[in-house]
């Protein structure tokens, strides 16, 4: 089983709707924009598998975030949501992975984006 397989079926236990047919690219997508954000976070060379478990919640995040996106707040019949944050999975990365310092001028690989095997 491939790396990006393994990270889906976690995905899908945690959010079973992804699971379905017609949400298979958006489950892609999802991964893809989480993956990105955590290793631009974290200026690291490459992605590090001990980061899969945070990866799956900010997927998880930004799933149960669709429709709300960039919403400050929102009110409906007397009931209101209040958000403290737009980016709703910043938190989640900024506590869970470490920041690489990098020296001015560092030049990082072109594969810093790739997907691990």
């Amino acid at each position: 089983m491939s790396w990006i397989d393994d990270i889906t079926e976690k995905v899908v236990r945690r959010v079973p709707a992804l699971g379905e047919e017609d949400n298979e690219f958006l489950c892609e997508d999802l991964i893809t924009e989480a993956f990105n954000a955590i290793v631009s976070y974290s200026k690291a060379n490459a992605y590090k598998k001990e980061w899969d478990s945070v990866l799956v919640r900010c997927v998880a995040a930004l799933y149960n975030n669709i429709g709300t996106e960039g919403l400050l707040a929102r009110s409906s019949l007397n009931t209101g949501d209040s958000f403290a944050n737009v980016d709703v999975i910043a938190p989640i990365i900024v506590s869970s992975i470490k920041q690489y310092i990098k020296p001015v001028g560092y030049v990082y690989s072109d594969t810093r984006f790739n997907f691990p095997e």
